[in-house]
């Protein structure tokens, strides 16, 4: 075999010494055999570029050793994953402290985890589950972030607390965040995507101070195509803000909003959502609730979707907002609204409001392609006609959409492209494409009913 000629050599050696070092695969096993004896010894080991993974099991703060504040400390730019998913493989903290702790980590990733039994009790708590500060742009995906909990005089983040980075795929499940002032049972985040996850049963409650959001609160960001369904926002003295979310300044987009609850004594917004600066577009708002008692001269509103007066206005298009629920202890001077309270304005767009307990709306918005139908509190319109707006069964595949969570329309519906009754070209409205055709609806008697099975 011919040998390279010298400066062929010098040359491939210097490519050698360049070459930044081959990233390696930490494994770690519950029993403490493999690469490293526990989690944190693999990541302490760990430099940038590396892979801890994880074999199936229970990793505990017992196994682990742990001391301090969180059982496991990420490195920077490191991924923590498992070889066989979240529902194989935990990392529970016994209620001794929170399970992660991301503080300057750079590009660290957490994959396929379930995280759970993080407890956080301390003056200002944040991220019972996993916590990420500093310059971290943590990327969390394919996890379970279940059962966490923040408390102390300022609680934020039961399950996730976060600043930049992005969480999807997970499943975010019975977290709470409860304080003086409690803040996001789910998730608290800036400037953060969440996208494809299921928010379900966070709590939120506060004290003597204020409580926001059950489920998520995003400052800026992006809350995508996901799912937050019945989580609660017990509210405070001085009442809450969003069953479900509480947005500042973000979007939320194509997500489904369902059977989240909001009470207080004082002033409560938004049983589904509170926003400001907001755009909202595409999304399904069902049986949200919303109830205020104590205090008569206070405001509850919102069933679905609410803002205060000193938020900013908000964008809303292509939403389908039905059987949301407001209700107070009082009788003041505002009606309790089942759909829409934006009192900060903004527009609304070819958007459905349908059967829901209260007013369709109240504020001062810009309104257009709307259809306002069926609200028990009555179906007028609460800001300025812009046109297209109208009244009229919006003819829905399913019977009762809150129930079936089933928001396509049939063919023939008013809300359908081209069907609009003041023949408006305003396209679809709602969130819900055409999904059958008529259906012939006849009303019978009880006699007449009985008389189909003799």
């Amino acid at each position: 075999m011919a040998s390279l000629p010298g400066s062929a050599v010098g040359f491939v050696s210097l490519l050698l010494c360049a070459s930044p070092g081959f990233a390696r695969t930490w494994h770690v096993m519950p029993d403490g055999s493999g690469d490293a004896p526990t989690v944190q010894a693999g990541l302490d080991s760990a430099q940038a570029g590396d892979d801890v993974l994880l074999g199936a099991g229970t990793y505990t703060w017992t196994s682990e050793s742990a001391s301090g504040q969180s059982m496991i400390r990420m490195k920077r730019d490191v991924t923590l994953h498992s070889e066989a998913g979240a529902a194989a493989t935990v990392l529970d903290a016994e209620q001794r402290g929170r399970v992660v702790e991301c503080v300057d980590v750079g590009s660290a990733r957490i994959e396929g985890l379930t995280i759970t039994g993080g407890q956080l009790n301390v003056g200002f708590s944040t991220g019972g589950g996993i916590n990420s500060t500093g310059d971290s742009q943590l990327a969390i995906s394919s996890c379970v972030i279940q059962r966490n909990d923040a408390f102390g005089d300022q609680a934020n983040g039961g399950g996730i607390y976060c600043v930049g980075g992005s969480v999807v795929g997970c499943e975010i499940l019975d977290n709470r965040a409860e304080g003086e002032h409690g803040n996001a049972g789910g998730i608290a985040c800036r400037n953060t995507l969440v996208s494809d996850c299921t928010i379900r049963g966070n709590r939120s409650r506060g004290g003597d101070g204020y409580s926001d959001a059950g489920g998520i609160s995003a400052i800026g960001g992006m809350i995508v195509d996901s799912r937050i369904e019945a989580n609660v926002n017990a509210g405070s003295y001085f009442g809450g803000s969003g069953g479900g979310i509480s947005l500042g300044a973000g979007t939320l987009l194509r997500c489904v909003i369902i059977g989240n609850r909001l009470q207080g004594q004082r002033s409560t917004y938004g049983g589904g959502l509170y926003c400001s600066g907001s755009t909202i577009t595409d999304c399904v708002f069902l049986a949200n609730y919303v109830i205020g008692y104590g205090f008569p001269t206070s405001f509850w509103g919102g069933g679905a979707i609410a803002s205060r007066s000193d938020s900013q206005p908000n964008t809303i298009s292509g939403c389908t907002i039905a059987g949301n629920v407001a209700e107070q202890s009082f009788a003041i001077g505002i009606a309790p609204v089942g759909g829409l309270a934006l009192e900060s304005g903004g527009t609304v767009s070819r958007t459905i409001i349908a059967s829901n307990t209260g007013a369709a709306c109240y504020g001062a918005a810009n309104f257009d392609c709307m259809n306002l139908h069926g609200n028990s509190g009555g179906d007028a319109l609460c800001g300025t006609d812009n046109g297209g707006n109208f009244s009229a069964d919006p003819q829905f595949c399913a019977t009762d959409p809150a129930v079936s969570f089933n928001v396509t329309i049939q063919s023939d519906s008013p809300c359908a492209p081209s069907n609009h009754p003041s023949g408006n070209a305003c396209g679809l409205i709602g969130a819900g494409s055409i999904g059958c055709d008529t259906i012939a609806v006849e009303q019978r008697t009880w006699s007449g009913v009985k008389n189909l099975y003799r």
